[in-house]
This record gives C-alpha cells, sequence and structure tokens, in this order.
C-alpha cells in the first residue's frame, strides 16, 4: 500500500496537465535515505523533503552550478486538511539550522501551499533564467493549445483516410540522400543508427535550451523512443548527406507522453466539437551547427505534415506543446506563422503579437528558497 497509497493521494490533489510527485523507483529509494522528512496525511506516507537527486523531474546540474556546496530539498504538499503543521514547521527548523534551500513547483492559479508554509523562513533566491546572452525571467513552464483547421481554399486528395493510413501512404521505401521523409516506427525500429542520430540532436539541442532550468524539460532516450515507435506517431526528418540534420514529431497517443496526464488532455483540452485530432508536438529539433538555419527545417517540416492531412478524412489538427520561459518567446509565434502562410491549415480566433494564434493554459512556476 506504501507507495499505491502516495501515488493515489497525488492523483487526487492535482489538478493540471503534468503528472505530479515521484515515480515509484525515486519513492522508494527516498523513503529509505535517512535524510528525508516524512509525515503521513490521509493515510499515505508522504514525502515532505526530499534531496534533490532523488526527484526524477529536476536537473541536479543546475543546483550544483548555482548553488554549490549546499544541501537541495526538494519540498511537496498536497492540499489536504489532514496535515500536521507542526512536525512540517519543525523540519523547516531543522533545514534552516542546517542552512538548506528548498526547491518546490506549482501551478498558477492554484494555491502555493510550499510558498506559504516556507513564508516566515529565510528569502526566495530563483535565479533569473539565462539563454543566448539575455535573461528571461523566473523560471517557468507553460502549456499551449491552438486549432488548425483546413482553409476553406485549401485542395483535398482525392482519397481520404485516416491519420495513420495518410502517414503510411508518404512512408519512403528508401531514406533519401537528401530531402525530407517520413520515418514511420517500423524504419525506425530496425534502423538503430537513425536513432542515434536523432538522440544525438535532440539531447544537444534541449540540454542547451534547458541547461539553466531547474525542472529537467527533456526526456531520457527511453521516453523519446517510446514517443517515436508508437504505432500512431508521425515522425518527420530532414536528410543531408544520408544524415538526419533535423526531426519534427506529433504524438497522437497522449499515453506516451509519460509526464503528462493524458486524463486530463481528453478531458479537459480535447476539442470534440470538430473532427480533429488532439495532436503533442514535442518540437523540431536541429542538428547543432545548422541550428542558425533552423527556419528553413521547420518550413519543411510542417510542410510534410500538411501534406499528410491534405491525404486524410479530418478537418484538420489540434496542436498542444510545453515551453520553458526561454522557448516561449519564439515557438508558438513561428509555429502560427509557418503554419498560415502555407495556406493549407488556417487559425481561428484572435492573435496575440506573443503567442500567435495559441492560448497559454496551464503554467507551473519553480522557485528556490534559501532558508538559512
Amino acid at each position: 500500500m506504501g507507495f499505491k497509497a502516495y501515488e493515489d493521494l497525488v492523483k487526487r490533489c492535482a489538478s493540471g496537465p503534468q503528472l505530479e510527485g515521484l515515480i515509484e523507483e525515486s519513492y522508494e529509494a527516498a523513503l529509505h535515505d535517512s535524510r528525508s522528512m516524512l509525515t503521513r496525511i490521509e493515510g499515505a506516507e508522504w514525502l515532505v523533503a526530499i534531496p534533490i537527486e532523488y526527484h526524477q523531474d529536476y536537473r541536479k546540474e543546475f543546483f550544483e552550478t548555482h548553488f554549490p556546496d549546499r544541501e537541495v530539498y526538494y519540498m511537496s504538499l498536497p492540499d489536504s486538511d489532514d496535515i500536521d503543521v507542526s512536525q512540517l514547521q519543525g523540519y523547516l527548523e531543522e533545514l534552516s539550522s542546517r542552512g538548506a534551500l528548498v526547491v518546490y513547483d506549482y501551478m498558477a492559479g492554484s494555491d502555493d501551499l510550499v510558498g506559504g508554509l516556507t513564508s516566515r523562513y529565510g528569502a526566495d533566491c530563483t535565479p533569473v533564467t539565462e539563454a543566448y546572452g539575455r535573461e528571461y525571467g523566473l523560471p517557468s513552464v507553460k502549456h499551449f493549445t491552438a486549432i488548425a483547421e483546413r482553409s476553406p481554399e485549401a485542395t483535398r486528395g482525392g482519397v481520404r483516410m485516416s491519420i495513420i493510413d495518410a502517414i503510411k501512404s508518404l512512408e519512403s521505401p528508401e531514406l533519401p540522400e537528401n530531402g525530407v521523409a517520413v520515418l514511420s516506427p517500423h524504419c525506425l525500429s530496425r534502423s538503430p543508427e537513425i536513432l542515434d542520430e536523432i538522440w544525438g540532436i535532440y539531447s544537444q539541442q534541449f540540454e542547451h535550451l534547458v541547461e539553466d532550468h531547474p525542472s529537467l524539460q527533456i526526456q531520457p532516450r527511453e521516453e523519446l523512443e517510446r514517443m517515436l515507435l508508437d504505432d500512431s506517431a508521425l515522425n518527420i526528418a530532414c536528410f543531408e548527406d544520408g544524415s538526419v540534420v533535423a526531426l519534427g514529431y506529433l504524438v497522437y497517443n497522449m499515453e506516451k507522453c509519460v509526464w503528462l496526464d493524458a486524463a486530463y488532455y481528453e478531458d479537459r483540452v480535447r476539442e470534440k466539437d470538430k473532427e480533429v485530432d488532439l495532436a503533442y508536438f514535442p518540437g523540431i529539433v536541429v542538428e547543432s551547427s545548422r541550428a542558425q538555419q533552423g527556419g528553413g527545417y521547420v518550413d519543411s517540416i510542417i510542410k510534410k505534415i500538411e501534406d499528410v492531412y491534405e491525404r486524410s478524412d479530418r478537418d484538420g489538427m489540434q496542436i498542444v506543446f510545453q515551453c520553458t520561459n526561454v522557448s516561449e518567446t519564439y515557438i508558438p509565434k513561428i509555429v502560427t506563422d509557418v503554419i498560415e502562410k502555407n495556406g493549407v491549415f488556417s487559425f481561428g480566433g484572435a492573435h496575440t503579437d506573443q503567442y500567435g494564434a495559441f492560448k497559454n493554459f496551464a503554467e507551473y512556476k519553480y522557485r528556490v528558497k534559501d532558508l538559512s
């Protein structure tokens, strides 16, 4: 019952698109570390504060860079009336006496429970995010959605088929030396060298993008491959001299995005009144030496996605993705501009200068507090 009771309590208290809490492996490891601080809430053993290295969604390197030689704890609380506040204050007194740092996150619009509990201890010391030679404010992650519908003037192919069949119809029997190709899960599963190239591009780009962000925001290789190898995945690669130099992919099976709550997307995000598919768009990655030419690759990949929909029986797609406080400054606008420029899809509703056609439906904030 140990982890199951904890997991059930986390699910009851969660209110946003990101899965919260610890995975079982992290929970069990932290539970058996004498440094972890426990309490009992609604019948579950709740880990109030744990050494940061046990949280699977945080980057230990971030804290080593910004706060070398400091004790760092992740702190969390469920929204429950069954909390022994005096016990928690005792834990805070102990952490304060040791000069420890506390890291926590919360969804904007919900109660900042840890912030409230620690309000009389120490001071906020969250580093401002730096990237590309400028500052981007305090670290956050935002989730976006927009519906791209087929433009009335866009032509339709003669044969109408499901998205999966449309993807299969555009698979290349042989991968090009130069050009754009749909990479089927079958193709990738028998081409480990291509998966190696993709992982190299992905890890380099995302590590650079999130190197000054406390949350991980980069998926382990096995999670990335689970998305790419799903039967319904739409993977599109740009090739130069026989090697992958850029990749874009859409995930239609939200269960493969293991850090997200698939039920939340189904119940609260998915557009049910239109013939569109919910498609999670993790991003477009470009090989580092070609990053300055990224716009051209984005255009090629989007055009191939449009080719798939030209053959499908769907009226469009509901695009969802997430951005850090760095990538939110350009990704939503770029995706809007490229899609609308091609004329196959159009976005209804008002646009903004900041996010184009996309609407922010959830935001998570990340904070660091010095308790000394």
